[in-house]
């Protein structure tokens, strides 16, 4: 649907949104959104590879970028309209909306997994998407010479440089500081990007929310140059962020999407000379980055037998992709939260290692993956709302703090968790047993599990072809560290079974009786398989 015609005699775009419903988009904005640049926003996955679990993540960061701008421009208007004396001009609001526009522009595919074999593989280069964004909209403004057409200078782009990274420099610290706080807020997180992510990511996986981000845009204001809440928004920013914690809890960090991730990152790893990946992050340019989308995976499955036979990286790449194709996904093994006091504790795979025995059972450790992951309400181990300034009626021009009991008893006194997952590369039951086995013994080790529930004891039974002195061995240590584990990890090890994949975690009880298809890295169980439970 289009808008009146501006003064230059362009018409907007009013689109319908299924988070905000009606978006109004000046023409301005419209010159931006119709180029190559930001249209390859379309071809990316706001989530990732959490699409592969949750059907419903099909949403792109193409809308979420739209939504971002409307939020940004919602904000800014009203905040002009309530505080008139802040001088908040037609330059402001159309600034602060492009910057909500272009700031996820520098996603590359796969946005997170990307961006850590990126930076695992050229680690001198400091790879950021937000850094390749601000790359990204110079280019825009340059190829398409949109300066006359937008009105712009060189300086509101630099403007746009520091909203979309929330770095302010010393004139704008002084003039007008709270603009570079909607789009990425530094301070305390709470800016518009967030407030959308967390509504269109809740709504597409069918996650529900209890926040209410409307009720924050009617309830601000600005004081000494920081946009301050009502007190009685405590609570409510409490709530956004608690759904923060819950979509990374439930949803970013799912163990399946989790383990896709590190496939897809295999991918990248073995491609990276095929895809030219290098070239595309080389010098600061973006042309060739510009045609990095999630089809990458595509162009993988497409390489020839003889590309494939030439670069064993892209062989290995190639059979990854086929596994992701047939569900045959990378072994979840077992997971553990660190309590408060060990949250250091971090092992390596060697660590892992050197609590396996060989005596029985082969682990290869180029199979294991350790993953570290962080829950958090944004701040790290720091509660937000500590840096979220209130006022207590609209005439005030006094900002207070509110402390945490003041709002609810029921408000956590720790605001982060960091835990520790297993994974394999192989889904070998025998290499499943032997990677839990050592995990637990190291958790035992360090002593850091105590707090947390028991999962699963796994039992291996040897194959018919064994020797009897190999399977006596076998069973007796099998039946001792079945002990141990039960008597010792009672009530601590955390295992996750809640999944939407219902056959990415189980443990056949007789390697035997499988019959294994060759895989790049070992042997993966087809079918339905059988869990047995703690005694």
């Amino acid at each position: 649907m289009s808008q009146p015609v501006d003064a230059r005699g362009k018409a907007g775009k009013i689109l319908n949104d299924p988070i905000h419903g009606h978006m109004h988009f000046s023409a301005k904005l419209m010159a931006v959104v119709d180029t190559p640049q930001f249209q390859r926003l379309r071809e990316l996955k706001q989530l990732g590879s959490t699409y592969f679990v949750f059907p419903g993540a099909s949403h792109n960061r193409f809308e979420h970028s739209l939504g971002v701008s409307h939020l940004a421009g919602k904000l800014v208007r009203t905040l002009a309209s309530k505080q008139p004396e802040l001088g908040i001009d037609d330059r402001d609001i159309f600034l602060v909306e492009l910057s909500g526009l272009c700031h996820d522009l520098g996603h590359g595919p796969f946005s997170h997994a990307f961006e850590k074999i990126i930076n695992n593989l050229e680690p001198d280069l400091g790879f950021h998407h937000e850094n390749m964004s601000q790359a990204i909209f110079r280019d825009i403004m340059d190829e398409h010479d949109l300066y006359d057409e937008l009105d712009m200078t060189d300086e509101d782009v630099a403007s746009v440089l520091q909203l979309i990274s929330g770095v302010k420099d010393e004139a704008a610290k002084r003039e007008k500081p709270f603009l570079y706080d909607i789009v990425a807020n530094a301070r305390n997180g709470i800016d518009v990007d967030k407030l959308d992510y967390l509504a269109r990511d809740a709504y597409n996986v069918g996650v529900k929310s209890t926040y209410d981000f409307e009720r924050l845009f009617s309830f601000c204001k600005v004081i000494d140059g920081e946009i301050c809440f009502y007190v009685k928004e405590a609570f409510n920013l409490y709530q956004m962020f608690h759904t923060r914690y819950s979509l990374h809890k439930q949803v970013y960090t799912h163990k399946t999407s989790c383990a896709i991730e590190f496939m897809i990152q295999d991918i990248l790893k073995g491609a990276y000379s095929y895809l030219k990946l290098a070239d595309a992050i080389a010098d600061g340019g973006v042309k060739a980055y510009l045609r990095l989308t999630d089809s990458i995976l595509r162009t993988v499955e497409n390489a020839t037998e003889a590309e494939r036979a030439a670069d064993k990286g892209l062989a290995t790449a190639h059979a990854i992709l086929t596994r992701l194709h047939c569900r045959q996904l990378y072994a979840f093994v077992d997971q553990i939260v660190l309590p408060p006091h060990a949250t250091s504790t971090i092992p390596t795979v060697d660590d892992i290692m050197a609590h396996h025995s060989t005596s029985f059972i082969n682990l290869d450790p180029a199979d294991v993956i350790v993953d570290v992951f962080k829950l958090n309400y944004s701040k790290k181990d720091e509660n937000p709302v500590d840096f979220v300034h209130f006022y207590t009626h609209f005439e005030s021009e006094d900002k207070i703090t509110i402390a945490a009991d003041k709002v609810s008893q029921l408000i956590p006194s720790s605001f982060q968790e960091v835990g520790i997952r297993i994974f394999l590369r192989t889904r070998a039951s025998d290499s499943m047993y032997a990677a839990r086995t050592a995990f637990r013994s190291w958790c035992r080790a360090m002593k850091t599990t105590s707090p947390f529930p028991s999962g699963p004891v796994l039992t291996r039974q040897p194959s018919a072809a064994a020797s009897s002195s190999t399977a006596t061995a076998v069973a007796a240590a099998r039946a001792s560290q079945a002990s141990s584990i039960t008597s010792t990890l009672s009530s601590s090890i955390l295992s996750l079974d809640d999944d939407d994949d219902d056959d990415d975690d189980t443990f056949p009880t007789s390697p035997s009786t499988r019959r294994d298809p060759p895989s790049a890295f070992g042997k993966f169980a087809p079918g339905p398989l059988k869990r047995q439970k703690t005694l």
